[in-house]
Formats: C-alpha cells, sequence, structure tokens
C-alpha cells in the first residue's frame, strides 16, 4: 500500500532542499507523482535532479524521505504569475501590441493589459536587451530572441591581420 502525502512548497523544499523542489515543482506542479524506494540514474527523476544540478544527493535525499509514497506537489504558480508579468512588460518595451502580447503568452487582451499594470505598479523591471537596435517581428520572434543565448550578444568581429 503506498501513502499519499500532500505537501506544500515550503516543507518540501524543506525537505529536500531549495533547488530540487523548485525543479520538481517546475515539472510536476499540480501533479501527484510516485517516488520508488529505488530511484535509479537512469529514472526521470533522477534525470531532472542530476541535470537541473542537484546531483545524485538529491536524488538519494527525495527517495530516503518520500520512497515508496505518491506525493503532491505543488505548482509554481507565483514564478508563472511574475514570469508573464515580466515577459509582458518587456515585450511591450520593445514595441509589441497588447493583441501580440496576448497572443504570445496565451492570455486574453484584458489580462495582458491587468498585467501590464500590475507590473508597473509594484515596479518589475523590464528585461534588459543587449542589442543595440530594437528588436523588431512578431511578439513570438521577439521571446525567441529574448531566451536565445545566440541572440544575447551582438557577434564580435575579429580584427585580420594586415
Amino acid at each position: 500500500m503506498t501513502l499519499h502525502v500532500s505537501t506544500s512548497l515550503a516543507d518540501f523544499a524543506e525537505a529536500i532542499g531549495f533547488a530540487p523542489a523548485i525543479l520538481l515543482s517546475g515539472a510536476y506542479g499540480g501533479i501527484n507523482i510516485y517516488i520508488p524506494n529505488r530511484i535509479p540514474p537512469s529514472h526521470c527523476l533522477a534525470k531532472l535532479l542530476i541535470e537541473g544540478g542537484c546531483g545524485m544527493g538529491a536524488v538519494m535525499t527525495l527517495e530516503a524521505i518520500y520512497g515508496g509514497q505518491t506525493i503532491s506537489i505543488s505548482p509554481l504558480t507565483v514564478y508563472e504569475e511574475l514570469r508573464n508579468i515580466s515577459l509582458a512588460l518587456t515585450l511591450e518595451a520593445q514595441g509589441c501590441s497588447v493583441k501580440d502580447i496576448s497572443q504570445s503568452l496565451n492570455l486574453t487582451t484584458a489580462t495582458v493589459k491587468s498585467k501590464l499594470k500590475k507590473g508597473k505598479d509594484i515596479g518589475i523591471s523590464v528585461r534588459r536587451i543587449r542589442h543595440k537596435k530594437r528588436l523588431k517581428g512578431s511578439a513570438i520572434e521577439v521571446i525567441d530572441r529574448l531566451f536565445n543565448p545566440e541572440y544575447a550578444t551582438e557577434p564580435q568581429q575579429q580584427a585580420l591581420p594586415l
């Protein structure tokens, strides 16, 4: 018989550590997952924690505390809200319309307007873009440029020897 454990994100982070809790919440937040008694490195949970930089120690802690149980992991709703506000403000600063932003973030235009107002009211800063020129294109292209490392800086040209 497996036990079902419902845990808050704060309790979960206290038990297994902040970084593993955030990774697991980001990947599995809002759903129930079974934690095996033994988690091999090839298991999806181990891969997530190891590749996320937490290491095998986090995997062993997870199996020691929650092994053999089904747990409910809280979703990162607050972080998602702040991320959407930040993206909306950034896209607006790049000249995207509210309609473009709403389509890109899969939100209604009223929700985008509300997030823009909330972001300005609480003082969330707009992402700094290292391009000299303003990004142009659809909101989706702007998001790609913001989060794609190859767009982060303009390529440096090397001087050719004379």
